[in-house]
């Protein structure tokens, strides 16, 4: 009886140690699911040609610019210019048009703001959790923002 009761607390001792080591471990991944949620933002996108307007809601990480929002959801053409940054010239095979004055503009609204603003550097500019883009084309005399 005294060796059945010696195994039946070494099997208690194995048992109480293995859960004491999953315990850590699960605090461990909860910390590092914490850190990952922490990196990954989310950004609305809405590109509005003058005939179609689409919306979408990508995850980005921390520290993503407006065109790299709108690579994940477009095919697009940029030209950069030294000094000045880079400028999307097309979005969805539709482009820029220096005869009829239109052009693709962009602009940001957090959560917490009430209007558009233009984005001067969309190739620099960070965005946060919660931006929201929108790429408009058009005149810039006509842009539901204040272009720049």
């Amino acid at each position: 009886m005294e060796r059945n009761t010696q195994i039946t607390l070494l099997l208690f001792l194995i048992l109480g140690l293995g859960l004491v080591y999953v315990g850590q471990q699960v605090n461990v991944l909860q910390k590092r699911v914490n850190e990952l949620d922490y990196l990954i933002i989310e950004t609305g996108v809405t590109i509005d040609n003058g005939a179609d307007t689409t919306t979408k809601t990508v995850n980005l990480t921390r520290g993503a610019t407006p065109i790299e929002a709108l690579q994940r959801v477009a095919a697009i053409e940029t030209e950069t210019y030294p000094g000045l940054g880079t400028r999307v010239t097309t979005i969805n095979g539709v482009s820029d048009n220096k005869k009829t004055g239109t052009y693709w503009l962009i602009a940001k609204k957090s959560e917490n703001e009430n209007s558009w603003i233009g984005v001067t550097k969309p190739g620099r500019d960070e965005l946060k959790d919660g931006d929201n883009l929108l790429f408009w084309y058009g005149k810039p005399s006509d842009a539901p923002f204040e272009a720049f």
